[in-house]
């Protein structure tokens, strides 16, 4: 007897989906990243396992995660004053990548701030 999707049409291979095994990794990992940034890592090597295409898994850790990672270098960076140097590679290195921080996207944003009058007028 094979087993079925819910939509009734026969499955190939095991009792779940890569894209079932995919959101339960992301239930069982993704609640976790703010107490251990480890699991970045962690999630990225078992959705590639799912996938099983390393080109595109090191294509989706990037995307998905590199702005984070740098972001986290920035924030730990900043904390360190001492850290100039490196706080500029991370700068050089977004602006390489072409990678913007959630700041200055936000701050580009032509919506109207709360309390601003003029809702032409980006700030």
């Amino acid at each position: 007897m094979s087993s079925t999707h819910k939509t009734g049409k026969k499955r190939r291979g095991g009792p779940y989906t890569k894209g079932e095994l995919n959101r339960l990794i992301d239930d069982l990992i993704h609640p976790f990243y703010k107490t251990d940034k480890s699991l970045l890592l962690i999630d990225a090597l078992l959705h590639g396992l799912i996938e099983q295409n390393p080109p595109q898994t090191v294509l989706k850790f990037l995307r998905y995660n590199l702005p984070t990672i740098i972001n986290q270098i920035k924030a730990f960076s900043n904390s360190n004053e001492s850290s100039n140097a490196s706080a500029e590679m991370v700068a050089d290195l977004s602006t390489t990548l072409g990678i913007k921080s959630r700041k200055s996207l936000a701050h580009k944003s032509t919506r109207p701030r709360k309390g601003n009058k003029n809702p032409n007028k980006v700030t």
